[in-house]
């Protein structure tokens, strides 16, 4: 077997059959100016079957219409992809004989196409009627791969609509839960509005940058300025946050639980922590650790915040939204020194 097939090299295979004599170095040296890969058997070759499948144009001599080779063309030819008719050139010694075979090549395969050479044929027929059938052959390859690029994107839209599907639901359960517990916490209509108002601002900045990666992953920082930014009222209140990590990337329900939970560390921040004060700065540090990755929120400089008499919605969001929608968890705790909050969950493999 040549060293093209036995690397995998896309090219035309020409399989030339000719059991007896000397058709085969013949055929070989009048077709070696055409560019294909050729191969002979003859009588001395014991295993036919992987050169036969391997071929995408054959040529039969006459003697080669008798012989394995052309039984297992056509037990093959049933077995073709919708694109395939591999096509075949037979050089015969009379024409029924000829024509006998074609017919039966297209009982098997009824669009197959099949050019008859009849002896004495001189060199430039053989070279002709082979290049056509390669050709076609080519034709049929450039079938193939619109075929497959065609079902290759049949396949991501349907990926894309089971994705869109799950993330559609997964985000009227959080805002669900968000309008419930909101409702619960609220003093009048007013608050309930602000609060929830905010929290659905900040879910609709993390998925702005889930439809920045095609709605199935975002970026690890994109979710951070999406879901902290939404909080921050101008360029000097983003001036004091400090982040720092590589480019990192979350699915999508990863990636809503993690903005839900730097929105309300944001929000808290605002209201009483380090963004509550001039002096104040949020240090957002993220790194790699394989499958899944850490994320630190430390509050440098803000105020002393006594420890809340109960727990609000806001914090238990915090506590434990990782863990329920995303399979990570967090770690929060108020330091002297202000919030400090650590937030493991795992990474999208591209």
């Amino acid at each position: 077997m040549s060293e093209t097939l036995a690397q995998g090299v896309e090219r035309e295979q020409l399989l030339v059959v000719a059991p007896f004599g000397n058709d085969g170095k013949v055929l070989s040296r009048v077709l070696s100016s055409l560019p294909c890969d050729i191969e002979v058997w003859n009588r001395e070759v014991d295993d036919p079957v992987t050169m036969v499948a391997w071929a995408d144009v054959l040529l039969l001599t006459a003697e080669g219409l008798h012989h394995d080779a052309f039984k297992l063309f056509v037990a093959r030819l049933s077995e073709e992809p919708s694109w395939s008719n591999p096509p075949v050139v037979i050089i015969g010694e009379d024409r029924h004989t000829a024509e006998v075979a074609s017919r039966r090549l297209r009982q098997a395969r009824p669009a197959l196409p099949v050019i008859i050479l009849l002896r004495p044929c001189v060199e430039i027929e053989i070279r002709s009627a082979v290049s056509a059938a390669l050709e076609s052959r080519r034709a049929q390859k450039l079938v193939r791969d619109e075929l497959g690029r065609r079902e290759a994107a049949e396949d991501r839209a349907n990926f894309l609509y089971r994705e869109l599907s799950h993330r559609v639901q997964n985000m009227f359960a959080i805002i669900k839960v968000i309008a419930i517990r909101t409702e619960a916490e609220s003093q009048d209509s007013k608050q309930f509005r602000d609060a929830f108002g905010s929290r659905i601002e900040g879910l609709s900045a993390v998925y702005a940058a889930l439809r920045a990666k095609d709605g199935t992953y975002a970026d690890v920082r994109a979710v951070i300025d999406g879901a902290v930014g939404a909080i921050l009222a101008d360029r000097s209140d983003k001036a004091r946050l400090q982040l720092s990590g590589p480019e990192l990337y979350i699915g999508s329900d990863v990636a809503s639980s993690l903005g839900l939970v730097l929105h309300e560390l944001a929000s808290n921040a605002r209201k009483y922590g380090a963004l509550s004060v001039e002096s104040g700065r949020v240090d957002i540090r993220w790194h790699d650790e394989g499958e899944h990755a850490m994320l630190f929120w430390q509050e440098i400089d803000g105020p002393a915040v006594p420890p809340p008499q109960r727990e609000g919605f806001g914090t238990r969001v915090i506590k434990q939204s990782m863990n329920s929608f995303a399979k990570g968890s967090t770690d929060y705790r108020l330091d002297p020194s202000g919030v400090v909050c650590t937030i493991r969950f795992p990474l999208r493999d591209l």
